[in-house]
């Protein structure tokens, strides 16, 4: 496993979330500094399309290229730095420039030091994971502390640290639903869901009592929740250091959980991780063992948005 040297940190607004912060910042606001930010990082992941000017180096393949809004040092030291320390730059740079990686970062949220070495050796645990370890096992107590033994916090609020663990679609669409052949696909998808639901009412009379059945036992519905899933992260829980299962969590655009479930923390089940992702397959323990977010159940907002369900989808009866 290569060192974790940070000899390839970004420079000062080269990340779209610095540039967003530098000129979204109100320096004469009432809000403390943690709270502001947190604020313009939220409003950044909901942006729909990232604004390319927020990215002068396109992605990390144009390093040295030059953009026309570069902080002050006023700036820096004033709402950058305090942000996130340089490790945490260095991984966002390599999250950003390397966005398409098939293998997963691992995020520890429980932190006892009895697991510590535990935690170290995940590293070498498989040949494919050896190769990012280095910068993809995201392992701070001071940082990721999510799940604290006598509070429990989400997990979600590493976003606000590492906004660049949000993968956009086609380099900056954060929508789950646009124009063009992701529309047309998208739209063959939404109709395959509709043509399937009286088979799942059929196979499952009690659906009323448990509508959420017509996605989770709808092959189509799940296909389409994939198709949108542009973020996965692995995450050690305090049930991971009981039970050696990693969650394994993906998400759409717009950091909505899709699917969540439990994988086997074993050298074969990570190395399968990125070929499942390579070939665009959906992981059976995860897809048809685990949950589906709360988002897109029925009656959650970004699953109304993206199944169109109707009132004839959720009354009637098969004929």
């Amino acid at each position: 496993m290569p060192k974790a040297v940070y000899d390839d940190i970004p420079q000062w607004g080269q990340l779209p979330a610095e540039q967003y912060l530098i000129r979204h910042w109100d320096h004469a606001s009432d809000e403390a500094g943690d709270q502001q930010r947190t604020r313009l990082i939220q409003e950044f992941l909901k942006l729909d399309v990232i604004p390319e000017d927020l990215d002068p180096t396109y992605c990390g393949i144009h390093p040295d290229k030059p953009w026309s809004r570069v902080p002050t040092e006023e700036e820096i030291a004033t709402i950058l730095q305090p942000w996130r320390p340089e490790h945490i730059r260095w991984r966002a740079w390599k999250l950003w420039r390397d966005e398409k990686d098939p293998e997963p970062p691992l995020l520890r949220i429980y932190y006892d030091p009895k697991d510590d070495e535990r935690v170290k050796s995940w590293a070498d645990i498989s040949e494919n994971y050896s190769d990012v370890s280095y910068w993809a096992i995201l392992d701070d107590p001071d940082l990721f502390n999510f799940e604290k033994s006598d509070a429990k916090s989400s997990w979600l609020e590493v976003f606000n640290i590492l906004p660049e663990l949000s993968r956009a679609d086609s380099g900056y669409t954060r929508v789950a639903i646009d124009e063009g052949v992701d529309g047309e696909f998208l739209g063959k998808g939404l109709a395959d869901v509709k043509n399937c639901l009286d088979d799942v009412k059929r196979d499952h009379p009690g659906w009323r009592n448990d509508p959420n059945i017509l996605i989770t036992d709808n092959y189509s519905a799940l296909a389409l929740l994939h198709y949108i899933s542009h973020t996965q992260i692995l995450i050690a829980d305090k049930e991971t250091f009981e039970t050696n299962q990693l969650l394994y969590v993906h998400l759409d655009g717009k950091q909505n959980v899709t699917m969540q479930g439990r994988i086997e923390l074993t050298a074969e089940r990570l190395d399968q991780i990125a070929g499942d992702e390579v070939h665009c397959e959906m992981p059976r323990d995860v897809w048809e063992e685990g949950s589906v977010g709360e988002g897109f159940k029925i009656g959650g907002g970004p699953g109304q948005g993206l199944f169109q369900w109707t009132k004839e989808d959720l009354d009637d009866d098969p004929n």
